[in-house]
């Protein structure tokens, strides 16, 4: 089976109701919850508008997002034995 995991989309920090959401999704779905959190940034916005991809954009902490996600999910891949 293919394991199912949350990732928080849209995040912020700074607003009151996403504080302890990750606790509050674990408990109620029983599903993992991923530690990398896609905050709220316009460059998400401005990349699909001019056909861009993240990584191509200037956006550094975007970038970082986007890279701490895809190794967060290569290592569960890992560890899962789906991949070497």
């Amino acid at each position: 089976p293919i394991p199912t995991y949350f990732i928080l989309n849209e995040f912020s920090e700074h607003k009151k109701v996403h504080e302890g959401i990750s606790s509050q999704i674990e408990s109620s779905f029983d599903v993992p919850v991923l530690n990398t959190r896609i905050n709220s940034r316009v460059a998400y916005t401005e990349v699909s508008i001019d056909g861009q991809g993240v990584f191509e954009y200037s956006d550094q902490k975007a970038k970082s997002e986007m890279a701490s996600l895809t190794q967060e999910v290569l290592e569960i891949a890992k560890e899962l034995q789906f991949m070497e």
